[in-house]
């Protein structure tokens, strides 16, 4: 993601940003399992939910400290779509 597009995010002109793009932006900012529940709930998603694969892996990556290709790895190898 570029940091013109964060920048739109967080300035209001590009409301409404993919689940996939909240989540990258989650991993830029280095943000815990916590506080990216909140920045989910405060985006309008639903939380990560540890049953669902895609969700999993995302919480396992944010628990661990991983960068975005780690877990977009991670994702491929499960057969689930890749962070953007």
């Amino acid at each position: 993601m570029s940091e013109v597009y964060a920048y739109q995010i967080f300035s209001g002109t590009r409301p409404n940003p993919s689940r996939s793009k909240v989540l990258c932006l989650a991993f830029g900012m280095k943000l815990d399992a916590a506080q990216t529940q909140t920045l989910l709930k405060r985006t309008g998603y639903a939380p990560l939910y540890a049953k669902l694969p895609f969700d999993c892996v995302i919480l396992y990556g944010l628990i661990k400290g991983l960068t975005i290709p780690q877990v977009n790895e991670l994702l491929f190898a499960y057969g689930e779509e890749t962070l953007g």
